[in-house]
């Protein structure tokens, strides 16, 4: 399976972290983070960093017994884009991890996976408007979207379960999202995803609603 973490904007800016990001950060991080044009942008890029320092650190400790220090695990993307983590002094004990992020409003969350790949998303709770849905959702997913979730849920679900989709295929949004399809069981309101073909995707998908977000997590065989 996979595991998760989740952490508010509130969290960060009441840390220490906000006003000293060296405690967490790696030397070519902290270069990597000055070089950052605006304080919203460097404020997200943090906000990523220690939520999957956070959840790596206790990966490590359940996992392998070790204990490492933030500013010791290093978050950096491949030539792909896709966010991978090393250990400072041992570059291969997380070489098959399977690593994902997501930050919205300074708002962030993770998810890693030692087995297959995973995705992972967040946004805030929003009327989109029928026609932006249509980019992402076919006439029948709004359909029968309209008959579980309300307004103000449906659409930005949909769009989370997609998107970490395809963050977990390693492809994001160079593939349309709306070449994957999204069925809710009538039973427990269990998300299925099929294919344009109606064949079901082999994922393990898991949603959370909150207050003012909604989290979605997807994970593939390797």
């Amino acid at each position: 399976m996979f595991a998760t973490h989740f952490i508010t904007r509130e969290q960060i800016e009441q840390s220490a972290l906000a006003s000293d990001p060296s405690s967490i950060l790696t030397t070519a991080e902290l270069s990597q983070f000055r070089n950052i044009g605006t304080s919203q942008r460097r404020h997200n890029w943090l906000a990523g960093r220690v939520v999957a320092k956070r959840l790596l650190s206790n990966v490590l400790k359940s996992r392998f017994l070790l204990d490492y220090a933030a500013n010791e695990i290093c978050i950096f993307n491949d030539v792909q884009g896709v966010p991978r983590a090393k250990v400072e002094n041992r570059p291969s004990l997380l070489q098959h991890l399977s690593l994902s992020i997501s930050h919205e409003s300074g708002h962030a969350a993770c998810a890693v996976s030692f087995v297959g790949l995973v995705g992972i998303d967040i946004a805030c709770k929003k009327n989109i408007k029928p026609m932006v849905q249509r980019y992402y959702l076919s006439d029948a997913e709004m359909q029968e979207m309209r008959s579980f979730f309300p307004d103000t849920i449906g659409p930005t679900l949909y769009w989370t379960i997609k998107e970490a989709y395809l963050k977990a295929k390693g492809v994001g949004l160079t593939e349309s999202p709306r070449n994957t399809i999204v069925r809710i069981s009538d039973h427990n309101y269990c998300p299925v995803l099929v294919d344009r073909s109606n064949c079901k995707i082999n994922a393990i998908v898991q949603y959370k609603i909150m207050d003012d977000m909604i989290l979605s997590t997807v994970q593939l065989p390797a």
